[in-house]
């Protein structure tokens, strides 16, 4: 009979053990799954975020089309510069990535830089002071007529408009191949 008790003891203990455990691994399981769930919705939320953000943002940045384009002019240039603070502002600061806002910041100090007739950052074209003061002075007297490009700064600018569109097509993914895209252009092996 003692060894019965001891043998249904043995069961008790054994069986509350492997509960003791299941519960464990299933907290344990379920903690990992819901964070990562929320992890998920977060990134999930942000990306749709960012994607609104940023297709309002290139827009904006159209007068800074490599071809077809309308002549790039002071007053499209300090027109522009103010739209974008706006955007970073009020609509979409928020979302740039690191790489994205250094493109974001870059464009926009060598917009002020015409806009102010001063070189506005160290990473500016590099041009002295007194050529942007005297491109700004040629832009004010007329700003509505083509900016005088003889050293290439309209055109470093447009490839620095254009390098920010890079920027932000590569942060949501928009230029690569999707997964059931993939998955259609992959013919199956014949064996």
């Amino acid at each position: 009979m003692d060894n019965t008790i001891l043998a249904v003891l043995v069961a008790i203990v054994s069986s509350l053990v492997l509960v003791v455990i299941s519960v464990i691994v299933t907290y344990f399981t379920t903690r990992s799954q819901t964070r990562l769930n929320v992890i998920a919705e977060f990134d999930k939320e942000l990306g749709a975020n960012r994607l609104k953000a940023y297709q309002a943002l290139w827009k904006l940045t159209e007068p800074l089309a490599r071809y077809s384009r309308d002549p790039v002019t002071y007053q499209v240039i300090n027109d522009l510069t103010m739209k974008m603070r706006a955007w970073y502002f009020h609509e979409g600061g928020i979302f740039l990535t690191p790489t994205s806002r250094d493109r974001y910041f870059d464009l926009k100090a060598s917009m002020e830089s015409l806009v102010k007739g001063l070189k506005t950052d160290q990473n500016v074209m590099q041009a002295n002071n007194e050529y942007f003061a005297s491109l700004k002075q040629k832009s004010m007297a007329n700003p509505n007529e083509e900016i005088d490009d003889e050293k290439g700064y309209v055109k470093f600018i447009i490839g620095q408009g254009s390098g920010l569109r890079t920027a932000l097509a590569t942060d949501v993914g928009t230029r690569n191949i999707s997964f059931v895209s993939k998955a259609k252009v992959q013919k199956p092996r014949n064996a």
